[in-house]
């Protein structure tokens, strides 16, 4: 992951978020390949963020994955040690835990798996290293999080994010414009624009259930010309959201 900016692009906002993560999978790794060093910029770049958001950070989706398959190999695996090597990038950043993807047979896995009583896929013993670390925390020794007191507060902040339209999508009918809402929602609208950043249609919303809503009909679509538009949600006139690239 490039940078904090890049990582925001489809963030919804704090009043939507509890957990921010990301998903990045080791594909056909090799003995000398770089993929940790970028594995611990990326965790870098999302736990700096929760820290200055107050949200949990974790590696929410990882492994190693070959030839495109979406998942590990019988054998000839290349990192045999791979959950020692991830957890030892892990260990010193803001992550609350990591997760692998599942076990669906001897064909589709993305953990190492017992062949018999006594001998275990080629991976194995790496993952039994992996369980033995004091740094590493298994569900079954975690804390029943249900049982954690939690001090609710109400947010101070607006805060946005637009479910319809989306950026790049062509309207060829009524414009559906719909916002969830958090935090403040006086007075909302939708604003559409040209390109060049100018106003084409400022439209009311109706807010209900933290959802805001509006309709530009097929006509007042028609009307602002054939181009490509922006729209923008706006709380309290200020900029809560957008999306860009729309054809009209």
């Amino acid at each position: 992951m490039a940078d904090e900016a890049y990582y925001l692009s489809r963030y919804p906002g704090d009043a939507f978020i509890d957990v921010v993560g990301f998903d990045m999978y080791h594909r056909d790794a090799s003995e000398d390949d770089l993929w940790m060093d970028g594995f611990a910029k990326t965790m870098k770049v999302v736990g700096d963020f929760a820290t200055k958001h107050n949200k949990v950070a974790a590696v929410t989706e990882t492994g190693m994955l070959y030839n495109n398959a979406g998942a590990l190999r019988k054998s000839g695996n290349s990192r045999l040690n791979w959950w020692n090597e991830a957890l030892a990038q892990i260990s010193p950043q803001n992550m609350a835990y990591f997760m692998t993807w599942a076990n669906f047979d001897d064909t589709n896995f993305d953990q190492p798996y017992m062949v018999s009583k006594n001998r275990g896929q080629e991976l194995a013993n790496g993952f039994i290293m992996f369980y033995n670390e004091d740094a590493s925390v298994f569900m079954n020794e975690s804390a029943d999080f249900t049982k954690i007191a939690v001090k609710k507060s109400v947010a101070k902040d607006a805060y946005a994010y637009l479910l319809a339209p989306s950026s790049y999508q062509r309207v060829l009918g009524d414009l559906q414009l719909v916002a969830k809402l958090g935090g403040r929602n006086d007075s909302v609208a939708f604003v559409i624009r040209d390109k060049a950043g100018k106003l084409l249609r400022e439209i009311p919303a109706v807010a209900e259930n933290n959802l805001a809503k509006a309709v530009l009909s097929k006509a007042e679509v028609s009307s602002l010309g054939a181009k490509i538009a922006s729209v923008e949600v706006m709380v309290g006139g200020d900029l809560r959201a957008s999306a860009d690239n729309i054809a009209i």
